[in-house]
């Protein structure tokens, strides 16, 4: 455990007292200003003695660390390579797997697929036919009723609507035909202590277009971020004070002082 470095009991007393004093003093006028500006060198001449102070220590602190960092750097280099190749290896294998076991998916839709045609396109048939038998048995009725043969006629008329019933069914059946697809489980066997998740990325290849996306509401905003440096940078190049474009431009004065 490091100890505290000492600072002079003088330095620690003016530090203190400095937020107090710079809160209360008043610039209004040229007196005001030349108070303000003489207190301004006697802080920096304060900030400069307790940079000195404690430099000495936070340079042997920066030289362990920096030689530390640097020995941990030369030894974890080798195994951070063999981990990268092995993740790779891991990587391509689980990719052919995944790859493997879509295209059985694939092949057990597509089966599901045909099953669920084929039994749709028998229950359309059996509509037709249903359809057909109902047409006939209309017929019938109609052609009985002229000939003065109510009773068979009637019962054909029945036998017309039972047909339409099982057309309405066999309809029905075909609208709902359904079969499921097998889910295909991966093969590949889980190891311990071993994980994998998704890593979807990005990568742009035409900026305007992504910049007129977002404009057109095809893409969110926070696809899009604002340089501010190249903006201060710009802000320095024109030197004015004015908005447009979105973009507010003003001068943030610095004060300095040399001691």
């Amino acid at each position: 455990m490091t100890k505290d470095v000492t600072i002079k009991k003088e330095l620690q007393k003016d530090a203190n007292g400095a937020v107090e004093k710079a809160k209360s003093m008043v610039v209004s006028d040229n007196q005001g200003n030349k108070k303000a500006s003489d207190f301004l060198k006697i802080l920096k001449n304060f900030q400069k003695e307790i940079k000195a102070e404690l430099r000495p220590a936070i340079d042997k602190a920066n030289e362990l660390h920096k030689h530390l960092t640097g020995q941990e750097k030369r030894l974890l280099a080798p195994l951070q390579e063999a981990e990268k190749a092995i993740k790779g290896k891991i990587s391509t294998f689980l990719d052919e797997q995944e790859r493997i076991r879509m295209e059985e998916q694939r092949k057990a839709r597509e089966k599901a697929e045909a099953e669920e045609r084929k039994i749709r396109e028998e229950k359309e048939r059996q509509q037709r036919e249903w359809e057909a038998k109902e047409k006939a048995k209309r017929e019938e009725a109609d052609r009985l009723e002229k000939e003065g043969k109510e009773e068979e006629a009637r019962k054909a008329r029945e036998a017309a609507e039972k047909a339409a019933e099982k057309a309405e069914e066999r309809k029905q059946q075909a609208e709902e035909a359904f079969v499921p697809a097998p889910i295909v489980e991966s093969n590949v066997e889980k190891q311990s202590g071993i994980s994998q998740r998704d890593n979807w990325q990005a990568e742009v290849l035409n900026e305007e277009k992504v910049i007129q996306a977002v404009m057109d509401g095809k893409l969110p905003t926070y696809c899009v971020s604002i340089n501010y440096s190249a903006l201060n940078r710009h802000a320095k190049l024109i030197k004015q004070a004015k908005t447009e474009h979105g973009i507010r431009f003003w001068n943030d004065r610095v004060v300095s002082a040399r001691t």
